[in-house]
């Protein structure tokens, strides 16, 4: 079994990014044009979520006693820059982590195409875990870092739970 982390909202804090005022649009969207200009380090540089930390280091207690559990990376970003400043951010912040267990999708909501039978993906968007579910996935709604860690170790000692949301 694989325990898979989404990056922004669950181990990066992807809120951050209102550092760089600039790449804020009127409407208060992202200016994804603006953010490639900043390139790489605009993601890799990204600061741990205290609670996505948290949620990483009880799955790594965990992995200690249950050494069947892999750990990896299931993101997306459509910008090539993205692509590589988290792969750089995994590898400065999640040694730990075989880079081919990382999966960088063009798109958070489609991440249910490249999802596997022997996953659980954490994500933080609802979207993204219904989607992951409804293609008869495991997907977990990340909240709090005990809360979801709950849901994780059910989904591996195969309960019975709602997983959804």
């Amino acid at each position: 079994m694989k325990i898979m982390f989404d990056m922004d909202g669950v181990l990066c804090d992807f809120a951050y990014w209102s550092k760089y005022n600039h790449v804020i649009n009127e409407d208060n969207s992202i200016n994804w044009t603006k953010v490639a200009t900043i390139g790489s380090s605009f993601w890799s540089a990204m600061p741990w979520l205290s609670e996505g930390k948290k949620l990483y280091n009880l799955v790594l207690d965990y992995r200690k006693t249950h050494k069947d559990i892999e750990i990896g990376i299931h993101s997306a970003v459509d910008l090539l820059c993205g692509k590589i400043g988290k792969y750089d951010w995994v590898k400065k912040n999640c040694s730990i982590i075989d880079l081919r267990n990382v999966k960088i999708d063009n798109c958070g909501n489609l991440k249910y195409v490249t999802g596997k039978n022997d996953e659980i993906l954490i994500d933080d968007l609802e979207e993204n875990v219904k989607s992951y579910v409804e293609a008869g996935f495991h997907a977990v709604l990340f909240t709090t870092a005990e809360e979801t860690f709950k849901i994780i170790i059910k989904l591996i000692e195969k309960k019975n739970i709602d997983i959804t949301i």
